[in-house]
């Protein structure tokens, strides 16, 4: 089957594709994420001591860029699945 031999050497090399692709996106997320625990989690903070998060029941906002763990997950949130910008970012903004 000369068909299938070339759908599975084609599906070889684009998975190889996807994988440096995807260390790619994880090295570029935990530059970011340094940079947010830097940058943002001071004003993240000062929202959270000031009663905002306790205000809107938001119990993972404080935490969201305490550390670079998580905030790569805070960005996988927001960026690749789309999820919770206004909940987190636009106050912060």
């Amino acid at each position: 089957f000369p068909e299938l031999h070339l759908i599975l050497s084609c599906l070889a090399y684009a998975t190889t594709a996807i994988i440096w692709a995807v260390l790619m996106m994880i090295v570029v997320l935990g530059f970011w994420s340094i940079g947010a625990v830097v940058l943002i989690h001071p004003l993240n903070m000062d929202l959270a001591n000031s009663g905002y998060w306790e205000e809107h029941r938001c119990e993972r906002c404080p935490h969201a860029f305490e550390s670079v763990q998580q905030s790569m997950l805070t960005f996988t949130q927001q960026i690749i699945a789309g999820d919770g910008w206004g909940v987190i970012t636009v106050p912060i903004i």
